[in-house]
């Protein structure tokens, strides 16, 4: 890509600001500069940068929320020290999710390989995201590098490690972190004590515990009746939709999804307890 394209991505890096800004127009010159130079390309790209809403001036709330994705993506794939190819597919299969056009997706896809290549200020960059953000974006934010963790039904010890790292520095609670996580526990992903399990012929069946349901509303089974109408309250409210509804149509169906593992958890608990 020519000179000119090249100076409007940095522009892009440096309207985002500190580590991120830093690291995401480094990748930014440097992946598009091996783009082809013809006009359709360089169209194609620009126009990536309008969907995005980010110019030289401005970073809209989307294009940081996306960017700030890649990038702790990119830093959870390479918590174990290698980047399977597996990963990779996981990701193609999950970006459709937070970038619904095709050539928005293709670019994001380059701009994540970038990402790979370069050394990661996670905490830097996730320091960054708690004062740029609000706390309901964060939360969805980690939801979805969560949901990238699970996609192969585990969560591997050193992306667990990575994710409570990232939680940390992004200002979110360890209550909230476990409280994400045990979502995934009501699909029967991951092993969790008491939780989900596999028969004697190897057929996965629920184990009459559900702890996980607990876990979600942050309370502890030993919660009274009053106490668990009380956390689902409060969790309903935290994790509303219209929350993140700054951040577009699409991520507000992606927060929906959270928002129904709430009230599954809930219903689990009404009905253990004949509520």
């Amino acid at each position: 890509m020519g000179f000119f394209s090249r100076l409007a991505f940095g522009g892009l890096g440096f309207a985002l600001g500190g580590p991120l800004g830093a690291l995401v127009g480094y990748v930014l010159s440097s992946v598009f500069d091996n783009i082809s130079t013809d006009n359709r390309d360089t169209d194609e790209a620009l126009r990536l940068a309008d969907r995005s809403g980010a110019d030289t001036e401005s970073a809209t709330p989307l294009f940081r929320f996306q960017m700030s994705l890649l990038a702790l993506m990119a830093a959870v794939m390479k918590a174990d020290g290698v980047v399977k190819v597996s990963e990779l597919d996981v990701v193609k299969q999950f970006l459709p999710r937070v970038f619904p056009d095709h050539d928005d997706r293709v670019r994001a896809l380059q701009i994540l390989k970038g990402m790979l290549q370069q050394e990661i200020d996670v905490e830097g960059i996730a320091r960054q995201v708690s004062m740029q953000m609000d706390i309901h974006q964060r939360l969805e934010l980690l939801y979805l590098l969560l949901s990238i963790a699970f996609a192969d039904n585990e969560l591997d010890p050193t992306e667990d490690d990575m994710l409570r790292h990232i939680a940390h520095s992004l200002g979110i609670s360890m209550l909230d972190y476990e409280s994400q996580r045990a979502t995934f526990f009501s699909n029967g992903y991951g092993q969790q004590s008491g939780g989900y399990g596999q028969t004697d012929d190897g057929q996965e069946s629920t184990i009459r515990n559900n702890d996980w349901a607990y876990t979600v509303l942050e309370i502890q089974p030993t919660a009274t009746n009053e106490e668990v109408k009380k956390a689902y309250r409060t969790m309903a409210m935290k994790y509303h939709p219209d929350r993140v509804n700054t951040l577009g149509e699409d991520m507000v169906k992606l927060a929906n999804e959270k928002f129904e593992k709430v009230n599954k958890a809930y219903s689990v608990i009404k009905q253990e307890r004949g509520l």
